[in-house]
């Protein structure tokens, strides 16, 4: 895509002007565009990528999606219950078949370095539409076991929890920003629990906010895979996408990683469901807390500066308002950062409660609350770990 580049003498336009010219750019980015490969790979079948295969096999027309299984006892269970996912939505299951499957082994990791990977049949095949959707802390690996058959041509779509996923793959995966493929970030606000292997109930809906990262190299034009995935997306009634500027969609981000670094924590530690921690004073004192410190940060990013109205998107006020309402439309679920604890498993706090402390640091603001929050959930976390292995009992 050609651009003019205003001369060295011509004053640069303001962040009102700039974000006038993105939403310009993005209502007119996602004409048609041929593109060889049509299939999606979607890589992590937790119960947001079942809902996402789910929803694109239910499409007129659907494209070819193949699912990307990381361990061989997957593919056994998807033969034993039918090769199908299944979907309930107010108490109505809908099956959807007609998936392939793929095995993506993460490859043996020592010292930083790669010392052995499961080649597989269809290992020598690109990937160039990926939809990534595994836990923050799993990328690294998960990326790993298809980093070779990515390219310049391809698109990722991260539709994850946290911040500060996309920097740590720029710089563990893919360093040389060349071979690069192309990144969109998702954010969806949907809530979706699993109730088997392969059955999920989609419990509320919401919306699926998608852009396209800027590349390093200052190419701002849309590939065409990023477009083919991101027009894949928006014909999907259930999820409900919208395509949004790089400036908008980092703000949404932003909204997002305050609500998660409440209620996710929260739940954890007070080991109950979002709704619980509606109408409970000691709660609200605490929940204050948090937002408190992540208003602080947020409002001081230097990436936010000049962009109108940041001081009342970003008060205390209104995002706590946001906090209680989420915690309101999904008070019956779990959330993800509790189901990992109750297993044992590292939960995603360095990229929610972590990223806050990190981008502080930088900035020169201390967040105690959030560091504080975040070391008593992992280390909660390690205290079941440890009694599920059968080492430290806990107390009590």
């Amino acid at each position: 895509m050609s651009r003019s580049f205003a001369s060295r003498n011509e004053p640069d336009t303001s962040p009102e002007e700039e974000h006038i010219e993105e939403h310009a750019r993005i209502a007119q980015q996602y004409g048609e565009e041929e593109v060889t490969n049509k299939r999606i790979h979607i890589l992590g079948i937790g119960s947001i990528g079942k809902l996402v295969a789910h929803t694109l096999r239910g499409l007129p027309s659907p494209p070819p999606i193949s699912l990307l299984l990381h361990r061989r006892g997957l593919i056994e269970s998807w033969k034993a219950q039918g090769e199908a996912i299944n979907v309930t939505t107010r108490g109505t299951t809908e099956s959807r078949r007609g998936f392939d499957i793929e095995l993506a082994v993460p490859p043996v990791v020592s010292h930083g370095q790669v010392v052995a990977h499961q080649d597989e049949e269809s290992d020598s095949e690109w990937i160039d539409n990926l939809v990534l959707t595994v836990k923050a802390n799993s990328t690294f690996s998960a990326l790993m076991s298809v980093k070779h058959r990515l390219r310049r041509e391809s698109t990722i779509l991260f539709l994850q929890n946290g911040m500060g996923i996309v920097e740590e793959v720029k710089e563990r995966v893919f360093p040389d920003p060349e071979s690069r493929p192309h990144f969109v970030l998702g954010i969806t606000s949907h809530g979706v629990r699993a109730e088997g292997d392969w059955t999920v109930t989609h419990a509320g809906y919401g919306t699926t906010v998608l852009g396209l990262v800027k590349r390093d190299d200052g190419d701002r034009s849309y590939p065409p895979t990023a477009k083919y995935l991101i027009r894949t997306f928006l014909r999907a009634p259930v999820l409900a996408a919208v395509a949004s500027s790089p400036t908008e969609l980092l703000q949404i981000q932003l909204e997002k990683l305050v609500v998660n670094s409440v209620i996710n924590p929260m739940t954890a530690l007070l080991d109950c469901r979002n709704g619980a921690l509606k109408h409970n004073f000691d709660v609200t004192r605490a929940m204050r807390l948090l937002i408190a410190e992540a208003c602080v940060v947020i409002r001081a990013l230097p990436e936010l500066q000049g962009i109108p109205d940041i001081a009342s998107r970003f008060s205390a006020e209104r995002l706590e308002t946001m906090v209680v309402a989420v915690a309101d439309r999904t008070k019956e679920n779990m959330s993800s950062m509790l189901v990992d604890v109750r297993a044992g498993r590292n939960p995603e706090t360095p990229y929610i409660n972590g990223y806050l402390v990190k981008r502080g640091e930088e900035l020169g603001i201390q967040c105690v609350i959030q560091y504080f929050v975040k070391a008593l959930v992992e280390a909660k976390q390690n205290m079941i770990l440890q009694e599920i292995n059968q080492g430290i009992p806990l107390v009590g």
